[in-house]
Formats: C-alpha cells, sequence, structure tokens
C-alpha cells in the first residue's frame, strides 16, 4: 500500500475516533465531579464545574486533531488522493 493511503487511512482513524474522546471526556469530568460532591458535600457545584472541564477538554482535543487534519491534508495532498478514490481511479 502506498504511504499516502497510509496516511490517509491514519487521519481517518483519528477522525473516527473523535465523538468517543469527547464523550469520555465529560463523562470523567462528571464521575470527578461527583465524587468531589460527595466527598465535601457541596451540593452539584463541582459536578457542574468538572463537567465544564470536560467539555473544554473534549473541545481542546478537536482542535488539536482538526489542526492534525489539516497539516497532514497540505503536506500529503490527502484531499486530492481523496478525490482520485471518489472518481474510481486505484493509486497503488
Amino acid at each position: 500500500m502506498p504511504k499516502y493511503k497510509k496516511d490517509y487511512l491514519r487521519t481517518l482513524a483519528s477522525l473516527s475516533s473523535l465523538g468517543i474522546e469527547m464523550a469520555v471526556s465529560i463523562i470523567i469530568g462528571y464521575l470527578i465531579g461527583d465524587y468531589l460532591d460527595e466527598y465535601f458535600d457541596t451540593g452539584t457545584n463541582l459536578t457542574i464545574l468538572f463537567i465544564l472541564f470536560g467539555i473544554a477538554a473534549g473541545f481542546r482535543t478537536l482542535i488539536r486533531v482538526s489542526r492534525s487534519v489539516q497539516k497532514d491534508m497540505n503536506e500529503h495532498k490527502l484531499d486530492d488522493v481523496y478525490r482520485e478514490d471518489k472518481n474510481g481511479e486505484d493509486n497503488s
């Protein structure tokens, strides 16, 4: 398999994991906040705070991956690979 197709597949794999990473960061934030609320008896204040931290971490991941994908597309011309594959041509 040509190198550019491997890069293309790696890029697709990183994009497909975005949803899972965002959901996991929010869930972890919720669990930490809930535990700390029970420990310190602070109602739901820390839960809300840590959910917001989880959301921020999810968006940070989204920005990081989108920059990485953009860099890969610019360096390896992956958008041309996609167009050629979509037109039915074989790049191997």
